[in-house]
């Protein structure tokens, strides 16, 4: 059954205020969008409700004066248990001051009593919209990926830095080699920030075909052009007051850096096909393998737009100058590897030695993709040198047979998901195996991997890439 607010089922909200009318009344106007209510008339019987319901709360109103404190104190406390609950703050005395350092800890709106009926419904539809949104997003986010390890001074250095950027108002840019990590340092930058409660939302700007970018960027309504079935809301929109990351952003066509631009001079935009205008108020951090400032000089990258997002920047070093880390990822690499059914017993004597000598021109990325490939071919042994790629070895320069060792059991080794009958996956899910290999073994390059699969580029990118709800 479809609901007044456009949901499958109801949404609940939890009301925090000592005033039973008040609550009574706003329980009235959220049942007529589809919102059931329950009540709290203190910050800590609040706090006790939302941390049972276990995220069940579509949104908090919080009254600023209740008997065991004020609404503001306990923003924060309601955020550590559900950091992505959209609260909207209620008063009866508002001023601009008390708004702003509201929305600076994390809320969503605030609304003054008397109470304007008709906007607390619009606050209220928005703020369930946009904790489905945030759902949604939290959902395609890998549970997998890599750990941040940190053991070098210099990784140590830059996670202090990053940590005192992250509530200053600036938009940064990442530098680092390919595979050293610049998302993971991007997270962190969001985790630390006041923006955590909010989404975190990554776009490669090299992996999407330039006639794609914009829409994914700014989203598009449907009809906008010929393959626009349906409405797409874009990363801009979706990443709310959270963080958007830009990587990649070398790779970004020069007619859309010039939109880039006025996004953030504006800081709204305009989907696709759209006549509305949405407001911008995300957090940009970007990240590059390549020098931005010789693609300003060469005139392939505008200035003004580099100025714009390089407010700040930092810069990630390469594996091969924190080598004292490369134990510990190895391990966390293994530990994945586990967990999706594969066994493997360790590293063998030497083999460790040799990855911590070795200079991983590829850096995290390549030692995962190197471990993971040799795990296979151990088949449930240790890992050896001779499990590893001729081309690591050669580039190393070692005396080692690189002929691939024989499996124990012919194909089957090589296709773990198949080694009983009752593993047999669908082929949708073996489908997505096969993508998602491509795509690590070509560094997320779309186009080599479209190539290799032999399949054309966009139907791959259909592939990996969500059906809008």
């Amino acid at each position: 059954m479809s609901l007044p607010g456009g949901w499958s089922m109801a949404e609940r909200a939890l009301i925090i205020d000592d005033d039973p009318h008040v609550r009574r009344s706003f329980s009235r106007v959220l049942g007529t969008i589809g919102i059931e209510a329950q009540g709290a008339e203190t910050i800590e019987t609040g706090l006790d409700a939302l941390q049972q319901a276990g995220g069940a709360f579509a949104l908090v109103l919080l009254d600023h004066s209740l008997p065991d404190g004020n609404g503001i104190d306990a923003l924060p406390r309601l955020l550590a248990i559900d950091r992505d609950l959209p609260v909207i703050m209620v008063t009866g005395f508002g001023s601009g001051e008390l708004a702003a350092r509201a929305l600076k800890l994390g809320a969503v709106d605030f609304i003054e009593k008397p109470v304007d009926v008709q906007r607390l419904r619009q606050i209220c539809q928005a703020a369930v919209s946009r904790r489905q949104l945030n759902r949604d997003v939290r959902a395609e986010e890998p549970d997998d990926a890599p750990e941040m390890v940190v053991r070098s001074p210099r990784m140590i250095e830059l996670l202090e830095l990053i940590d005192r950027l992250a509530d200053l108002d600036v938009n940064v840019l990442i530098y680092g080699e390919t595979g050293v990590g610049k998302e993971l340092v991007a997270r962190r930058l969001h985790e630390r920030s006041s923006r955590r409660s909010h989404p975190f939302v990554a776009i490669n700007c090299a992996a999407i075909p330039a006639e794609l970018l914009e829409s994914e960027l700014f989203g598009h309504e449907r009809g906008a052009f010929t393959s626009a079935d349906s409405r797409h809301i874009g990363k801009f929109q979706q990443a709310g007051r959270g963080t958007i990351f830009l990587d990649e952003l070398g790779e970004m066509p020069a007619g859309l850096q010039a939109k880039l631009l006025r996004v953030i001079q504006d800081r709204r935009i305009q989907p696709l096909g759209s006549d509305k205008i949405v407001r911008v108020e995300a957090r940009i951090v970007s990240a590059t393998n390549r020098s931005l400032l010789d693609m300003v000089e060469n005139g392939t990258f505008r200035e003004d737009l580099y100025y714009r997002l390089c407010q700040f920047s930092v810069d990630v070093p390469p594996l091969r100058e924190r080598r004292e880390e490369i134990p510990e990822l190895a391990q966390h690499v293994l530990q994945q590897v586990r967990q999706t059914g594969l066994e493997v017993a360790g590293l063998a004597n030497g083999t460790l030695e040799f990855m911590q000598q070795y200079h991983w021109p590829g850096n995290i990325r390549q030692l995962e993709n190197v471990i993971r490939r040799a795990a296979i071919l151990a088949n449930g042994e240790q890992i050896e040198l001779r499990h590893f790629p001729a081309e690591v070895l050669r580039d190393a320069d070692l005396d080692v047979d690189f002929s691939p060792p024989e499996p124990a059991v012919a194909n089957e080794a090589l296709i773990p998901m198949f080694q009983t009958p009752d593993d047999i996956l669908s082929l949708e899910h073996v489908e997505r195996m096969v993508i998602d290999a491509a795509l690590t073994v070509c560094d997320g390059n779309m186009s080599e991997a479209a190539k290799r699969l032999g399949i054309g580029r966009a139907t791959l990118y259909r592939k990996v890439t969500p059906a809008d709800a």
